[in-house]
């Protein structure tokens, strides 16, 4: 349960006479310099500063993570979906099937043979085989770099149609889902053969996208909001609550020292992160123009948002993405403030030269509720769980050799 404003008042002023210091700016929004009224339905980065858009207009080109913008290839083409297989880049274009590029985009030619005349949604890469998920008879397979393509096992449930209409497709471990228009969401776990329905509790049928990170599946659906899967897919939890819009077309979780940072889009009411796998959600809008969403990607420690309108960036680091950063004038820093269930993160001083350093959290009681050891050599963001301690107000303390500090911290 969130923290009401009175409460967060009253802790917040609290944590100011005990001496919080924070930095209170949220994440902003830029956008970026690319073509007015572009809608961006995909965006793949590669290796390098480089990341591709595909547009309603067409392949657009970063080569300096996202400060500027060319077209390149495929002019006047609605690109939906972008995928790599070694040399090869694989688009997937609206209402004309696949296109294969082996000179990094700027050259195309047809690789549809065997696909039906319609949309390939999404594009994934196993192994040797290439998926592609299409708006008129489901998931075609191809195992010769997009020589030629064969429709995937049938979707076992008799209530799908056989023209079934496939949005997205996503890949953990060995299970490959893919979420439909309507029909909901299925798995398979032998290269597409066989799938099988896997949306128990799974309240919307159309499923927009999926997400996989770890052991976690997300799956956003068009009016039912944002579900997370932990076993994976076989039981559907909703984690929609706090979202203003239950369209949700993009997912992605932060990498580096927001690994556990949980980043919605939704299609009306714009970006919205958890630090708790879903259970709370902040929404970050300041400076977004364009509040529909269709996808998301990571470039340099940056958050990419593609709309209807071009592409808009956010920083991903601790103080751009978090609603405070404590920091000390000695260099300790504790991030995000206020911490949901997913914990915070701690960055030690480099100044601290003793092999280890004490970390106690207690609340206002005194009862230690965390007590453990770190290293004073790793100068990187490290993780502190704290999903078993209730909210309110404690005392953070820091100990290496005789120095120390003490901060207080919130969770909501």
């Amino acid at each position: 349960m969130k923290l009401s404003p009175i409460s967060k008042f009253i802790l917040g002023l609290f944590a100011i006479l005990f001496g919080l210091h924070a930095t209170a700016s949220a994440q902003q929004w830029s956008k970026l310099p690319f073509p007015g009224n572009t809608e961006v339905y995909c965006m793949l980065p590669v290796s390098g500063d480089s990341i591709y858009a595909g547009t309603s207009a067409g392949l657009y080109l970063s080569a300096n993570n996202g400060n500027t913008w060319s077209l390149l290839a495929l002019e006047s083409r609605t690109v939906q979906s972008l995928a790599v297989k070694g040399t090869m880049m694989f688009a997937g274009l609206a209402g004309i099937g696949v296109q294969r590029s082996t000179d990094n985009g700027f050259t195309w030619t047809e690789s549809s043979n065997g696909l039906p005349s319609g949309t390939v949604y999404s594009i994934l890469v196993r192994d040797a085989y290439i998926f592609a998920a299409t708006n008129v008879s489901g998931v075609y397979v191809s195992s010769d770099n997009g020589n030629s393509w064969s429709q995937t096992g049938t979707f076992s449930n008799p209530d799908v149609k056989p023209t079934v209409w496939v949005y997205s497709l996503a890949i953990s471990g060995s299970t490959i889902f893919a979420g439909t228009f309507g029909d909901g969401l299925f798995k398979s776990t032998d290269n597409g053969v066989t799938w099988i329905k896997s949306d128990s509790g799974l309240t919307n049928p159309t499923v927009r996208t999926v997400y996989t990170r770890d052991n976690s599946v997300y799956a956003g659906t068009l009016g039912g909001g944002s579900f997370r899967s932990v076993n994976p897919g076989n039981l559907w939890v909703d984690i929609s609550k706090g979202l203003g819009s239950k369209d949700v077309r993009a997912i992605i979780v932060g990498g580096g020292s927001n690994n556990n940072l949980l980043i919605v889009g939704t299609y009306g009411a714009g970006a919205y992160r958890s630090g708790d796998t879903g259970k709370t959600w902040v929404q970050f809008i300041d400076n977004l123009e364009d509040l529909h969403i269709n996808s998301y990607a990571i470039v340099a420690n940056n958050l990419l948002a593609g709309t209807n309108s071009g592409i808009f960036r956010a920083s991903l680091a601790p103080s751009g993405v978090d609603e405070a950063t404590v920091s000390s004038a000695n260099g300790i820093s504790v991030f995000p403030q206020p911490f949901g269930n997913g914990g915070f993160s701690v960055k030690l001083p480099e100044t601290w030269k003793k092999g280890s350093v004490r970390l106690m959290l207690s609340n206002m009681l005194g009862e230690r509720v965390v007590d453990m050891e770190l290293s004073s050599n790793n100068s990187e963001y490290i993780p502190v769980q704290t999903n078993q301690i209730p909210q309110g107000v404690y005392i953070l303390r820091a100990l290496s050799g005789n120095e120390f500090v003490t901060r207080t911290i919130i969770k909501e």
